[in-house]
């Protein structure tokens, strides 16, 4: 359970809801986000049964428009600030840009990016092993 003090603004009708990613060198906000594309997968175990030692990390997939800087490979922090209440943004987590490809127009840019986790479980361990 998350325990954020807005909560209950997620639920109601007409809230202005202002998602921003932000990175070193700038941020994309609402203006640049395609409607409805943003995707949080989070799951300890994705397999039909769970199995001991596994670990999965959290996905984050959106689709923006006239964003061309390169982000293969930055940190962004996603956070979203509720009916204007600034003080206090809920943050989704910071992920690490993986793929920032155009599409074929190249009037889009699909950003999927993963936590911490996925550097861990990515990592080369032979040489310390």
């Amino acid at each position: 359970m998350i325990d954020y003090k807005y909560q209950d603004l997620f639920l109601e009708d007409s809230v202005d809801k202002q998602l921003k990613i932000s990175f070193d060198g700038g941020e994309i906000t609402n203006t640049d986000i395609f409607s409805e594309t943003m995707q949080i997968t989070e799951s300890i175990c994705s397999d039909s049964q769970i199995s001991f030692g596994n670990c999965e990390a959290s996905i984050f997939k959106i689709t923006v428009a006239n964003i061309n800087i390169p982000l293969d490979g930055k940190w962004i922090s996603v956070s979203m600030v509720l009916n204007g209440k600034e003080d206090d943004p809920f943050i989704f987590g910071t992920y690490k840009v993986s793929s920032f490809k155009p599409s074929a127009d190249r009037s889009k840019r699909e950003l999927i990016a993963y936590d911490a986790i996925k550097d861990i479980l990515d990592a080369d361990v032979t040489n310390w092993y």
